[in-house]
């Protein structure tokens, strides 16, 4: 009897065509920082957002892969979610709602091994605002390590969403610069996700100076004295360092992230 079990690359295919429907979800035992659990939450969408009867998504996105260069195809590093973890299944351009801080236009191009384009995942991201602080966790102090046993309010959203890869592999977010919060330097979360399987969490990265010289600017000035760089952060890798420069009067942030599928 013939094999009816499709492999990922297959399921890929399909989904180029339109066949086969997405959904975000999932995570990962490995804390942030190393310290902590992760946050308590279903690893599968409660809706049907995304499943194969609803409206095709629309990527939306204006960067194209001259954006990103020439990365090259290194496989991405798998790291925790963090504690700081639920999910938020909107689909969506702009996901500042509102919070002050540096325009950040910031696009993840997801390629396999050999450098090729996948379009159809689903890319999860979550950050911190401007000053550290999580949607969801208001009482987290950021001048402190993150407390155990957070339970989150998901009815906070900002600086969260979903986006789909276009047929260049090409997702992009609006959002705001990330401020820093104790014992964690500059940084985004992310998840590519295929049909409710989480394919990688890895964790993205700014280059020091250049945070530097937004933080000089509001808000990030009002929490003046960093405490976490680069270099004393457990979890960075330069393989997830985001390539940032200005843009206009915000800045343009593009990674590309290879996923051996």
């Amino acid at each position: 009897m013939a094999d009816d079990t499709l492999t990922r690359r297959e399921t890929l295919t399909l989904i180029g065509a339109g066949a086969v429907g997405l959904a975000c979800g999932g995570t990962e035992g490995s804390p942030d920082g190393g310290s902590l659990a992760d946050a308590p939450g279903s690893d599968t969408l409660a809706t049907d957002a995304f499943l194969p009867d609803a409206p095709s998504m629309d990527a939306g996105t204006s960067l194209t892969p001259a954006d990103f260069g020439d990365a090259a195809c290194i496989l991405t590093p798998t790291q925790g979610s963090g504690p700081y973890y639920y999910p938020v299944e909107l689909d969506r351009l702009d996901i500042r709602e509102g919070k002050p801080g540096a325009l950040l236009r910031f696009g993840v191009r997801v390629v396999d091994a050999d450098c090729n384009p996948l379009p159809g995942l689903i890319v999860d991201l979550w950050q911190c605002d401007a000053l550290g602080v999580y949607a969801g966790f208001p009482g987290a102090d950021p001048d402190e390590p993150p407390p155990g046993g957070l339970v989150a309010d998901e009815s906070e959203i900002f600086c969260r969403g979903v986006r789909p890869t276009d047929a260049n592999g090409i997702s992009e977010f609006l959002t705001i610069y990330p401020g820093w919060y104790s014992v964690r330097t500059a940084h985004i979360h992310l998840k590519i996700v295929l049909d409710r399987s989480t394919l990688v969490t890895t964790q993205a990265y700014f280059d020091d100076d250049y945070t530097n010289m937004v933080y000089t600017g509001a808000p990030y000035a009002e929490r003046p004295d960093r405490q976490t760089f680069n270099p004393m952060d457990g979890g960075y890798d330069t393989d997830t360092l985001i390539d940032v420069r200005p843009d206009g009067s915000g800045h343009l942030g593009t990674l590309t992230l290879s996923i051996d599928l």
